[in-house]
């Protein structure tokens, strides 16, 4: 039976090292009954680190607005928000399409006539095709055409590292492309020499509150209690956890509880 591998296990490239970026988490979320919600991060972070952060698309003019960074050993060296059409720009002038990344062999196809590494032979690719032993590919050596199976866990590596890097790059943007519902930001940070404390808050838009009421009256004697539940909805691409509101979408929790007395 012809096994599926995953892209990862056969074809590797040496991709540039990011900045470290951290995101965050939820310190608080104070909700108006204007249609706003102004959530508050923050956390411990390194000198050497930046801020990322997602964001619904449709927010992100109300966060660049709106965004307070508090930052006591550093300072605001700049901020980064990738073009919609990332995908576009990240493929232009390379041998491939996103097309490409449907699967292996569709990848390696489109990168014939660059020079590989695969299964301890070096030359241009060829030609690559499934097999029923794993994913043959034809190279072409200063000897003449050479074929090699290729099994899970070997590896097909670009000559080329700027080349092997754009492509990193191109799939990174891929992947971002697919949730084009929401934008990542990064803000970038210098001047810090240790850890310390960072937050920042930003204010958007968002869903009333939708408060619904019950009161419970007991059958006899005793009190009345009055019950109020609010809906809140979480559309800002971060869970909520630990800030003392929900982090799934939508969910009910009581805001408020009274007793009152009843007689007779």
């Amino acid at each position: 039976m012809r096994r599926a591998l995953l892209l990862a296990t056969c074809l590797t490239w040496p991709a540039l090292a990011p900045a470290a970026a951290e995101e965050l988490p939820v310190r608080a979320v104070t909700l108006s009954n204007a249609g706003l919600v102004q959530i508050e991060r923050g956390g411990t972070l390194a000198p050497e680190a930046s801020i990322t952060f997602r964001a619904p698309v449709e927010d992100i003019d109300d966060v660049l607005k709106t965004l307070v960074l508090r930052d006591a050993g550093g300072t605001v060296e700049g901020l980064r928000l990738p073009a919609q059409d990332l995908e576009t720009e990240a493929f232009r002038g390379l041998p491939l399409r996103p097309a490409d990344f449907e699967n292996r062999v569709a990848l390696l196809r489109a990168l014939r006539g660059h020079p590989v590494e695969a299964g301890g032979a070096a030359g241009r690719l060829a030609d690559a095709e499934e097999a029923e032993a794993g994913l043959r590919v034809s190279l072409i050596t200063p000897q003449g055409l050479r074929l090699v199976l290729l099994r899970e866990g070997d590896q097909v590596q670009l000559a080329d590292a700027a080349l092997a890097a754009r492509i990193a790059r191109a799939a990174a943007a891929l992947a971002a492309a697919r949730t084009a519902d929401e934008r990542q930001v990064e803000i970038r940070l210098g001047g810090a020499t240790a850890p310390r404390e960072v937050g920042f808050a930003t204010v958007t838009g968002a869903p009333l509150w939708k408060p619904s009421w019950r009161l419970v009256i007991p059958a006899g004697e005793g009190e009345a209690r009055l019950q109020g539940w609010a809906v809140v909805e979480n559309r800002s691409g971060t869970d909520w956890e630990g800030c003392g509101s929900p982090s799934s979408p939508a969910i009910r929790r009581p805001i408020a509880r009274r007793s009152i007395p009843r007689s007779g």
